[in-house]
């Protein structure tokens, strides 16, 4: 019985943290459409811009602990680089 309860217990916990995180994002959009900000689409890649540089250097060490390794000027020219 007491593992149904610790069951019941953490499936509740998830389930209202999933809910309010979804509440939490309908009343940020209810509040921008009724102050009458003005919405601008941030774009696909916007969450993507984010860390880039951390982005690639965890990456690289994935790649190194499959075995690859890549020339250094591969790697700078990737740090260089702008997102498309």
């Amino acid at each position: 019985m007491v593992d149904l309860v610790d069951y019941v217990c953490v499936f509740l916990d998830f389930y209202l943290s999933e809910l309010m995180a979804v509440a939490h994002s309908l009343l940020i959009a209810i509040y921008f459409v009724l102050s009458g900000n003005e919405f601008k689409d941030l774009g696909a890649d916007y969450y993507n811009q984010f860390n880039r540089e951390k982005k690639i250097t965890s990456h690289l060490k994935q790649l190194a602990k499959l075995g690859f390794t890549l020339p250094d000027d591969v790697i700078k020219d990737a740090m260089e680089q702008k997102p498309a």
